[in-house]
């Protein structure tokens, strides 16, 4: 039986959150550490990464093999499993975050951060960015004319440029430059990812990749990464 299109979306945007938030806490423990021990922040990173690229490599050998024999249902409850495993983490407490207790001091810090500390502001443009994103996601794939929807991209695009600046640069000037730059190198690189899957695994003029070639492509970018942290560190 076919999926519905709302649970369809549900289980994708869940599929995201659960890399997505890990993801966010990461950066946010090797920031809150770097500052602690600057020395060590490059060492902080290499390791961030090179984990992400270990993973990388486990995930690629094995997906091939899991999707040949559990099928798309059975890797999707396989990966879902990972998510589980970090909440498991995260209820333990393996982070050892710094909490101020409970009264009148964590009242005044929470109000103090929200309204002087830029939390406000950070929430909103955090909300604008996603509407921005819903919007071009459920108005571009109706426009029948693509000079159209290019013309409406690169609109949405502009305003969330200057709105983010904006924004940021009310917070912290050395922030919203590097954010920004980050936000046009990302709009204006072009990303064929998904052309270039169908390419290798549907079109008829295309090699017609089995899933286990397309794991060792990903295998070899994995390994690539980790040859760079190496060099990098030495």
């Amino acid at each position: 039986r076919k999926a519905s299109f709302g649970l369809s979306a549900f289980l994708l945007l869940l599929a995201n959150y659960s890399i997505a938030s890990p993801d966010v806490i990461i950066d946010a423990a090797v920031t809150e550490r770097s500052q602690y021990a600057p020395m060590y922040a490059s060492d902080l990173q290499s390791l961030s990464w090179g984990s992400h690229a270990m993973g990388g490599i486990i995930g690629c050998t094995t997906v091939g093999h899991a999707q040949a024999h559990i099928h798309s249902r059975g890797v999707f409850a396989l990966t879902s499993l990972t998510a589980l495993f970090i909440m498991v983490l995260a209820a333990m407490r393996w982070l050892p975050e710094k909490q101020i207790p409970p009264g009148a001091e964590r009242s005044m810090a929470c109000r103090h951060a929200w309204v002087k500390g830029g939390q406000r502001s950070l929430y909103l443009l955090a909300f604008f960015v996603a509407a921005c994103a819903v919007f071009l996601a459920t108005t571009v794939n109706h426009v029948e004319d693509r000079m159209i929807a290019g013309y409406i991209t690169v609109a949405v695009a502009v305003l969330v440029t200057i709105v983010v600046y904006m924004v940021l640069v009310k917070i912290s000037p050395k922030i919203a430059k590097p954010a920004t730059f980050f936000f046009l190198r990302e709009a204006c690189q072009p990303n064929i990812a998904e052309a270039m899957f169908y390419f290798y695994t549907s079109d008829p003029n295309g090699p017609l990749s089995t899933p286990q070639f397309l794991g060792v492509l990903s295998c070899i970018g994995s390994v690539s990464m980790i040859i760079g942290i190496a060099m990098y560190n030495r």
